[in-house]
C-alpha cells in the first residue's frame, strides 16, 4: 500500500462494500460467518508475517496479506451497512393512516425551512411513533424543538412515483415515510420545558439571529449573513435562495470546508502571539480545536462540516506532533471514522457532493496550478480562484446532474468574486460578536451590511445574465 496515502486502498475498499451492499439485501448470518472467516484468516496471515521474517520477505505473501486486508474492509462495509438497518429503511412502509386525523399529537423534531407564510418541518407522531414531513400552511407563531402541536392533520404517504424515488429514498434514510399538513388555527402549540441538545442549540441560534437582525435592520441582507455564517436558512427570501442556486453559489449557503477554513485562519492568525514554544504550540492546538468544533456544532454537525472538522484536527495535531499531514490520506480518514460509525451517511447527497469536492481539489487542482506558474500576486489569485472552482465544478458535475438536474454557467465567475465577499462577511460577523456593545459595534455593522448587499447584488446579476442556467433532464 501507498506509504502517503495508507488508507486510500483501504477507503475504496469500504467504499465498495457501501455501494455494492446498497444493491442486494445479502443473508445477515451467512455474511457474519463470511466476515468472520476472512478476518480470522487475515488475523493469521498477519501473526505469521510478524513472527517470521522469511514470510515478511516474501513478495507473495506480501500481496496475499494486502489483498486480505482490501477483502476483510470490504466485508465489514457490507456487515455494518446491514447491520445499520439501510434495507428495512427503504423498504418500511408508513403505519400512519392516509387522510385526515383528529387530535394529532406531534413533538417539533426539526424545523427546516419557512416561506411565503408556511413553515416546514420534521416531527415525531406520538400516536404510531413514528417521523413524519409537516408543512403548516399560514403560519406566524414561533415554534422550536421539543414543542409539541395538538390537533388535526391531514396525512398521506410519501408517493412512489419513479420521478419521486430520490426524495423518497432520501426521506426515508431520516427514517420519514409519510407527509403531513396542517392549517393554522388547527391546532395548538405547547412548549417544551425540555433542555435539550437540539432546544440548547436552538437557543443559541435565536440569540445570534437576534443580535444580527438588531445590527443589520434589512431583512435581505440580515438573512443572508445568517445562512452565510450558521447555515440557518429559513429567514432567506425565495429569490435570493434562488439567484445564489441559479448564479453557481449556494454551496456558500451550506456551511462547509470553506467556512471552516475561514474560521481556522482567523483563529491562527489571532493566536500567533502565543509564540512557537512547544507548550504554547500545544495550548493554541486546544484552542483552535476547542472553537472549531464549538462552531461546527452550533451549524448542525452537518457532513460537510464534520468531514473539514477531522481534517483541520488532523492537520493540527499533525503540527504539533511534528509529523507531515498528506491532504488525501486525511479524507480517507475522515471518511472512514464517519462511515464507521454512521455507514448511511454514504447515501447522503450532502456528504457526497462535500467529498467528491474535497478529492477534486486534492486532485484536479494541483495539475491546473501547473499550467501557470509565473504569474504575479493578482493573476496568482484570479488563476488559484479559476483553477479551485473548476475543480470542484468537475468532481461534482455528475451528482450535480444527478441531484439538482441544472449546472450554473457562470460558477467560476460567481465564486472568483463571492468567495472573497464570504470571507469578508464572516470575518466581520466573528469581530461583531466580539465587539458588540463597544464603540467599534455600528462601524463593523455598517461594513458588513455593505459586504453583504455587494454579494447580494452580485449573485443576482450574475444570475441574470443569458444562458446562466443550463438544464439536464
Amino acid at each position: 500500500m501507498s506509504r502517503r496515502n495508507p488508507l486510500l486502498k483501504i477507503s475504496l475498499a469500504y467504499l465498495a462494500g457501501l455501494a455494492t451492499g446498497s444493491l442486494f439485501i445479502p443473508d445477515s448470518t451467512l455474511l457474519i460467518i463470511t466476515t468472520s472467516t476472512i478476518l480470522i484468516a487475515f488475523l493469521g496471515i498477519y501473526y505469521y508475517r510478524l513472527k517470521s521474517p522469511i514470510l515478511k520477505a516474501d513478495n507473495y505473501i506480501s500481496i496475499i496479506h494486502n489483498w486480505s486486508i482490501i477483502v476483510s474492509v470490504y466485508f465489514l462495509a457490507l456487515l455494518n451497512l446491514n447491520l445499520s438497518g439501510y434495507h428495512y429503511k427503504i423498504t418500511k412502509i408508513t403505519s400512519i393512516p392516509s387522510g385526515k386525523i383528529k387530535y394529532a399529537e406531534l413533538i417539533v423534531d426539526e424545523i427546516l425551512s419557512s416561506d411565503s407564510g408556511s413553515i416546514t418541518l420534521n416531527v415525531i407522531n406520538l400516536r404510531f411513533n413514528e417521523k413524519q414531513r409537516l408543512k403548516i400552511k399560514m403560519f406566524v407563531n414561533d415554534i422550536s424543538p421539543g414543542d409539541t402541536l395538538t390537533g388535526t392533520c391531514y396525512s398521506y404517504p410519501v408517493n412512489d412515483s419513479r420521478s419521486n424515488r430520490s426524495f423518497k429514498k432520501y426521506l426515508a434514510l431520516k427514517s420519514i415515510y409519510s407527509l403531513c399538513y396542517m392549517y393554522s388555527g388547527s391546532f395548538s402549540i405547547k412548549a417544551s420545558n425540555y433542555s435539550g441538545e437540539k432546544r440548547d442549540l436552538k437557543n443559541l441560534k435565536n440569540r445570534f439571529i437576534k443580535l444580527l437582525n438588531q445590527r443589520i435592520p434589512n431583512k435581505q441582507r440580515s438573512s443572508v449573513i445568517i445562512a452565510l455564517t450558521s447555515g440557518y436558512k429559513k429567514d432567506m427570501e425565495l429569490e435570493t435562495t434562488k439567484a445564489f442556486s441559479r448564479s453557481g453559489a449556494m454551496h456558500l449557503m451550506a456551511v462547509s470546508g470553506l467556512h471552516l477554513n475561514f474560521i481556522h485562519l482567523i483563529l491562527s492568525y489571532s493566536l500567533m502571539w502565543m509564540g512557537n514554544f512547544k507548550i504554547m504550540k500545544r495550548i493554541r492546538c486546544l484552542t483552535i480545536l476547542y472553537f472549531m468544533w464549538n462552531y461546527a456544532f452550533f451549524t448542525g454537525m452537518q457532513e460537510s462540516i464534520l468531514r473539514a472538522s477531522i481534517m483541520i484536527s488532523c492537520s493540527e495535531v499533525s503540527r504539533i506532533t511534528g509529523r507531515r499531514s498528506f491532504g488525501l490520506n486525511t479524507l480517507c480518514f475522515s471518511f472512514l471514522l464517519i462511515c464507521v460509525f454512521n455507514p448511511i451517511s454514504f447515501f447522503n447527497p450532502g456528504f457526497r457532493l462535500s467529498f467528491a469536492a474535497t478529492l477534486s481539489i486534492l486532485i484536479i487542482n494541483p495539475l491546473l496550478l501547473k499550467l501557470i506558474t509565473d504569474a504575479g500576486k493578482i493573476r496568482g489569485y484570479i488563476w488559484n480562484s479559476i483553477s479551485l472552482s473548476l475543480s470542484c465544478q468537475l468532481g461534482t458535475l455528475p451528482l450535480s446532474i444527478l441531484y439538482f438536474g441544472f449546472i450554473p454557467s457562470y460558477f467560476m465567475l460567481s465564486n472568483l468574486l463571492a468567495i472573497p465577499l464570504s470571507a469578508i462577511i464572516i470575518i466581520l460577523t466573528f469581530l461583531l460578536i466580539l465587539t458588540d456593545g463597544t464603540l467599534l459595534t455600528p462601524y463593523i455593522a455598517q461594513l458588513l451590511e455593505s459586504s453583504s448587499s455587494v454579494l447580494i447584488w452580485t449573485v443576482k446579476n450574475i444570475e441574470r445574465l443569458p444562458f446562466s442556467t443550463i438544464y439536464i433532464k
